[in-house]
């Protein structure tokens, strides 16, 4: 989604963030019916994810013009995207996991001493 807010030269700093912040939270959160529902939609959570990041630095370069509660917001903000950032390396690592699987069973299959064979049972419980 595009942010369509800019900065006014005419306005203060805490002004400035009061325009600019709804119009980014409003984007942040504008994935969040199509992602929460359908987790494997992984682009979908990757553009959210983008868009938080956004909201993250502009919160972080507006902080000093708020109080303690805006901080803590913003700190609510970060654990979010750490969060979407651990899902996010989950999703890039599961098609090399498999890859990885798929060549542990290959090799498997083609040794002769089943003691030299690889478990693979704790991959895919």
């Amino acid at each position: 989604m595009a942010t369509t807010a800019g900065l006014k030269p005419n306005k203060n700093f805490r002004e400035n963030a009061r325009l600019l912040l709804p119009v980014l939270f409003d984007d942040f959160l504008s994935y969040r019916d199509r992602v929460v529902p359908h987790p494997r939609l992984k682009d979908d959570l990757h553009k959210m994810r983008n868009a938080g990041k956004i909201l993250r630095y502009a919160m972080e370069f507006f902080e000093e013009a708020f109080d303690d509660e805006f901080s803590s917001c913003l700190k609510e903000v970060k654990q979010l995207l750490d969060l979407m950032g651990q899902v996010h390396d989950c999703d890039v690592n599961i098609p090399v996991l498999n890859i990885q699987l798929r060549e542990i069973r290959s090799f498997n299959r083609a040794t002769l001493d089943p003691k030299d064979r690889i478990r693979t049972k704790a991959l895919v419980d």
